[in-house]
């Protein structure tokens, strides 16, 4: 076969198409068909020859990672995990003028919570600037705890307060015990009174009752009668002594059977003050005609 029989045939076989529009399967599309269509899809016909020069970039679905992370192609800004079983996760919301941008749990479940970790010993901090311009505010409890009712106590102590000061210690309610008293079996009113128990059957006297270990005061007192008989309408007085001196009482009318409950009587610290190795006695006293089984409580504030 002579060479220009050759040339022939290739010829032949050549398709000159720009668009590569046909659909001949046995021709072969020339070297400029194949360099007119390439330039057709490069700038100057509607396409980018460099993603960063898309200043409007879309998602047409979700992006895969890959387990590779985000970053300026040498150092990582951004990084995720995935679990294989997640049905929750994190949404981060823009926010308009005066409004903060947020970043919340959401997801499948109702109820979801937000985790911040440090890596290994390392905490979750925020800038120290934040905490000096800034309030952290709760709605709830902290830990079970009431800040608010407690921080109101936490003012009435003064800054750099020293904790063993009678004082502060009393401000955020410290220092304070509450003690009881009653009697095992019913006295009869106008019999000049009975000495209460201080614990199962012990009961107080001129002598004995409640040892007090260090000073202090008394600050509120009450008592309760449940009146197991009734004839004549009488007053029943609860005392609260030191060494068998009367300190504070309180009373109430007794006017028909059943359980009377007296009105508590309170004061403020430092008015009827106890030393360590005084003895404080509860005692109950009653006139009318009545039988009383008493039961008392009372206050004490420590120095």
């Amino acid at each position: 076969m002579r060479p220009e029989d050759v040339k022939r045939i290739v010829r032949s076989m050549m398709l000159n198409d720009p668009a590569l529009a046909a659909s001949d399967q046995g021709r072969i599309p020339s070297q400029r068909s194949v360099k007119a269509y390439v330039d057709a899809q490069i700038p100057g016909a509607g396409h980018l020859a460099n993603v960063v020069e898309d200043t409007t970039p879309q998602l047409g679905g979700m992006l895969d990672v890959n387990g590779n992370v985000l970053g300026d192609g040498t150092r990582e800004i951004l990084k995720f995990s995935e679990d294989g079983a997640a049905v929750n996760e994190i949404t981060i919301g823009n926010a308009a003028t005066l409004s903060g941008p947020v970043i919340s749990a959401t997801g499948d479940d109702t109820d979801i919570d937000l985790y911040l970790a440090g890596k290994g010993t390392g905490l979750v901090r925020t800038l120290a600037s934040d905490f000096r311009t800034a309030n952290i505010e709760v709605t709830g409890t902290v830990d079970g705890r009431d800040v608010a009712t407690d921080g109101t106590k936490l003012d009435g102590i003064e800054t750099a307060a020293d904790v063993t000061d009678v004082a502060n210690v009393r401000a955020a309610g410290g220092l304070r015990q509450y003690i009881s008293s009653s009697r095992n079996g019913s006295f009869a009113a106008g019999g000049g009174g009975v000495y209460l128990r201080m614990g199962g059957a012990q009961p107080c006297s001129s002598t004995i009752g409640f040892p007090m270990h260090r000073a202090g005061s008394i600050t509120a007192i009450v008592g309760q009668a449940n009146i197991t008989s009734y004839s004549v309408t009488g007053t029943t007085t609860f005392e609260l002594r030191i060494n068998d001196v009367l300190a504070l009482s309180c009373a109430v009318v007794v006017s028909a059977a059943g359980i009377v409950k007296a009105t508590p009587v309170t004061q403020a610290s430092g008015i009827d003050t106890f030393v360590a190795g005084d003895v404080l006695q509860t005692f109950a006293n009653g006139t009318g005609t009545y039988t009383i089984r008493p039961f008392m409580s009372f206050e004490l504030e420590f120095d």
